[in-house]
């Protein structure tokens, strides 16, 4: 299934209250980077929804909800919570809907609130899941903020990339990782860091 991130790691910033669901509901996991704001759904319309994504209640979808009768809540949020679809989360100080969080109840399933505008939560979430979720791969050499640029020394083993990255130091620039980098592919821009095992270690020969 590729990378992924658990709602509860993602969640974890005070920022959102969970209304419903246990922590076993906080493992579901989120493979996708998108985000979903239900507009087709609430009409009705399900044909290429992707239910993998999180979904966010704004001012419009709630207004929306308040114009629809019971059985067609029922109906909609009945598919909308599932055992793919991570988390929903209503925005802008709005409580869940009661149907809603009736069935979420039912079903074990995590809702959150939040005090936030829907596309500031948006934004946050978004850059999150972009992090979280960034391809990535593992380049041999010594990488370093030089002037605030991210740079990559490669050569053979051996070479001496270690000890110009000393020297490098040595002039006030900063050491992101030695021997091994992790590249990740984070929206138009590529970030490396070092892995969790060579993280602040310099080898020297």
């Amino acid at each position: 299934m590729g990378k992924s991130v658990k709602v509860k790691e993602l969640l974890n910033d005070g920022s959102y209250k969970r209304v419903t669901g246990n922590d076993d509901s906080l493992e579901r996991e989120i493979f996708v980077a998108e985000i979903s704001r239900p507009g087709f759904e609430l009409a009705g319309f399900f044909k290429h929804s992707d239910f993998r994504r999180i979904i966010i209640f704004g001012e419009k979808e709630i207004a929306f909800v308040k114009e629809m009768s019971e059985e067609s809540q029922l109906s909609c949020f009945s598919k909308l919570v599932n055992d793919e679809t991570p988390c929903i989360i209503i925005a802008k100080g709005y409580e869940s809907p009661r149907i809603l969080k009736d069935i979420a109840e039912k079903r074990n399933f995590p809702i959150f609130e939040t005090s936030q505008s829907t596309g500031r939560v948006s934004i946050d979430l978004s850059g999150k899941l972009d992090e979280a979720l960034a391809s990535d791969t593992l380049m041999h050499g010594v990488f370093l903020n030089i002037y605030g640029k991210g740079v990559i020394i490669r050569g053979e083993s051996g070479i001496g990339k270690s000890e110009i990255a000393l020297e490098l130091i040595k002039k006030g620039h900063s050491l992101i990782a030695d021997d091994a980098v992790e590249i990740y592919h984070v929206g138009t821009n590529l970030v490396g860091k070092a892995p969790a095992m060579l993280k602040n270690l310099l080898e020297i020969r």
